[in-house]
């Protein structure tokens, strides 16, 4: 066994606009031995866009490192709290984040996501060490 390595990266320009939540659990055989929580909370939802003009840029990537395991159920929710600029939705096309989840050295998962700007997303992840 062997701790699992997520990575959460996203190089769009607004994503000031998400909240970002991750939980998860990681498994020993049918024990879990660990819940993974991180909360990434940049505003209340409805914020006014005006408000936050200086909100800096968090960091990322995201790396979480867990627990020695085996398989990995993994929840990541990209929640939009403020509007973009423009009403029409031609004009606010979806968005990319990757996640990846690699388990001693090797990559079980990597997916680029499309995000929705106006609704966000919910990624689930079930991964097993073989």
């Amino acid at each position: 066994m062997a701790p699992f390595k997520i990575t959460f990266s996203c190089s769009f320009e607004e994503f000031w606009r998400y909240n970002l939540y991750v939980t998860g659990k990681v498994f020993a055989g049918d024990e879990c031995v660990e819940f993974i929580s991180h909360s990434d909370k940049v505003a209340e939802v409805g914020a006014p866009r005006e408000s936050l003009t200086n909100i800096s840029r968090r960091k990322l990537p995201l790396a979480i490192t867990t627990q020695d395991g085996d398989s990995l159920t993994l929840y990541i929710y990209i929640v939009a709290h403020t509007l973009p600029a423009t009403n029409k939705i031609s004009e606010a096309p979806a968005f990319e984040c990757c996640v990846s989840v690699e388990h001693d050295g090797k990559m079980l998962h990597k997916r680029r996501y499309e995000v929705d700007q106006w609704s966000g997303d919910n990624i689930e992840i079930k991964v097993e060490a073989k």
